[in-house]
C-alpha cells in the first residue's frame, strides 16, 4: 500500500492520505471495514469504491476485518474497543503493511 499511500500513510499522487480525519470513502469503522472488504475499483465486487486499493474479503475474515479497521481508526482516534485494535494491529502488518508501511504511515 505505500507504493499508492506513500510513505508514513500520508498520501501519494491520486492516493488519500490514511493519517489525517479525511476520509474519502467514509472514515467511521464501517465505511473503513467496507473499503478493507471491498476495495477501490475492483470490478469483481458491485459494492466496489472507485480507486486502486483492491479488496480483502478473501483474505481477511469478518472479525480480521473488523480488528483492522478498528487498528487503522485508532491511528487517529479514540480506539473504542483497544482489544479489538490492539489485535488489528497484527492484521495489518500481515496483510497491508507492504503498501501502508510498518508503521501505517505508507
Amino acid at each position: 500500500c505505500a507504493t499508492f499511500h506513500g510513505s508514513g500513510a500520508s498520501g501519494g499522487p491520486g492516493f488519500p492520505n490514511l493519517n489525517d480525519d479525511d476520509w474519502l470513502w467514509g472514515g467511521d469503522l464501517d465505511a473503513i471495514q467496507a473499503t478493507i472488504a471491498h476495495g477501490i475499483r475492483f470490478e469483481g465486487d458491485t459494492d466496489t469504491h472507485a480507486s486502486e486499493m483492491p479488496p480483502f474479503a478473501d483474505v481477511l475474515d469478518p472479525l480480521q476485518t473488523r480488528q483492522v479497521a478498528a487498528y487503522v481508526w485508532g491511528l487517529t482516534n479514540t480506539p473504542s474497543d483497544p482489544g479489538l485494535a490492539e489485535a488489528g494491529k497484527q492484521v495489518f502488518v500481515d496483510n497491508c503493511a507492504a503498501c501502508h508501511g510498518d508503521d501505517a504511515k505508507g
